[in-house]
């Protein structure tokens, strides 16, 4: 929506916004309109793109047009001149992220706090006594740093080394600031930076974490799984990353706007529609239209495939079936009658036509990957992902069917050893991410969703 279709809208639905610039990427819309949804509440919420420059014009027609709007960059401290009320947290932080209209007039506050407490809260964190690290010295740094004011922890913002703008914690005597070249051992280290985003997910605004480190947020949900939560989590350091703070000062702000508590049921549904929305988003960054899944027989393709496809809202395709079909016999028959080689024929012809659909989750057959031609004809439109497992739960998944004919032998364990050591150097050459498969399927998706 636009200013002018805003100065435009004559609806008896309550309509709620976002605003900031950038404001392509925002979730925000789909975080609100699945609580709505959920919890039958009759309203709507849209995003507008609106710059420095058209922040009166919007304010002014917000008056009239919305019910209240969450603010984001860069617009948090600019906002506040043409608010008629703001709270005492907000106007402390000079930030207002939410604000609440009324009978014409703008209150402004800032649930960025309540969303940094709701986070440590949610992982058991300890706050008193502890030794705090903020990463950054931008606004969201100071949410942190204000959420943790007064629970008794040693806080410390390290900012760039050269940087040579005042840092707003320099006049705060509870707070030491560094420089991210010089960090204490601290106990919880927090990014707030932007490095580790979708344009840099490559990076990480630290090389190392400090030794005494037991825990890691990570402001940045996009990707899932940031070099910096990597590193935590190699380390079995506990971590988590900022999407929960994102749904919980979007929670609270709707709770300000409808004076009325948003149910668990909603919050579930949609911390779930988040997750799978940042792992399309990331999807789409990469190109891909749709994720194949790789491996040898019995890794679980199929099983994690579908429970993937649901935990998206993808379509789930599995390949062999779709050979079947275009075969009008089973894969049994296909050997028995024609041999491998026309199979392999019919998989590389399938692959072809599952690799154009979209939105969709694609389960190869065991042996589609082992060839380079079938992965440079799905590779552009599909992100493959190769499902790596180990021989002990190859075999217990395939002792459970007789319908494969490459196992049609007395001593399975010694074929799997052999067709996988055959196989395994072109599935690790053929794919654009490997995982672990030697784990619940649960564990499988959500290793899947992080490395997207």
């Amino acid at each position: 929506m636009n200013l002018q279709e805003l100065t435009a809208y004559n609806s008896n639905t309550p309509l709620f916004a976002v605003i900031g610039d950038p404001i392509e990427h925002s979730v925000s819309p789909l975080l609100h309109k699945t609580l709505y949804e959920t919890d039958g509440i009759n309203a709507d919420y849209t995003s507008l793109h609106i710059t420095d420059d058209t922040l009166r014009e919007f304010t002014d027609i917000a008056r009239k047009k919305l019910c209240g709007f969450n603010v984001t960059i860069p617009h948090k401290s600019a906002i506040i001149p043409y608010l008629d009320e703001v709270d005492e947290t907000a106007r402390m932080m000079n930030s207002v992220n939410t604000v609440k209209v009324i009978n014409g007039r703008l209150h402004g506050y800032n649930t960025d706090i309540l969303g940094v407490i709701a986070t440590l809260e949610k992982n058991n964190i300890e706050i008193k006594g502890k030794s705090v690290c903020i990463l950054g010295s931008g606004g969201a740094s100071k949410s942190v740093v204000y959420a943790l004011l007064n629970q008794g922890a040693e806080i410390t913002v390290a900012r760039r080394k050269n940087s040579t703008t005042p840092c707003f914690a320099d006049n705060m005597p509870a707070v030491n600031v560094t420089t991210l070249d010089n960090l204490p051992d601290a106990d919880i280290i927090i990014n707030t930076t932007p490095v580790g985003m979708t344009a840099s997910c490559a990076d990480t605004p630290i090389s190392d974490l400090p030794e005494r480190c037991s825990f890691v947020f990570d402001v940045i949900y996009t990707p899932l799984e940031t070099t910096l939560l990597k590193k935590a989590s190699e380390k079995s350091i506990e971590c988590e990353n900022g999407l929960y703070m994102l749904l919980i000062q979007g929670v609270r702000a709707d709770e300000i706007w409808l004076d009325r508590k948003i149910s668990e049921n909603a919050i579930k549904a949609a911390s779930d529609i988040l997750e799978a929305g940042v792992v399309k988003n990331r999807l789409a960054h990469r190109k891909k239209s749709s994720i194949l899944l790789s491996g040898f027989m019995g890794c679980g393709k199929s099983t994690v495939g579908k429970a993937l496809s649901d935990k998206l809202g993808f379509s789930f395709v599995d390949a062999d079936a779709e050979i079947v079909k275009k075969a009008g016999m089973s894969i049994n028959e296909i050997f028995e009658k024609y041999g491998e080689e026309h199979f392999r024929k019919l998989e590389t012809d399938v692959l072809k036509e599952l690799s154009a659909c979209t939105d969709t989750v694609i389960a190869s057959g065991g042996g589609a990957m082992v060839k380079a031609q079938n992965f440079d004809a799905v590779k552009d439109n599909s992100l493959v992902i190769y499902m790596d497992a180990d021989e002990d739960f190859l075999y217990k998944n395939i002792s459970k069917s007789d319908e494969r004919p490459l196992m049609k032998t007395p001593d399975p364990k010694t074929r799997i050893h052999e067709l996988l050591s055959s196989r395994k150097t072109n599935y690790e050459a053929h794919n654009h991410i490997s995982i672990n498969a030697s784990m619940p399927v649960h564990a499988v998706v959500y290793e899947i969703m992080k490395r997207i």
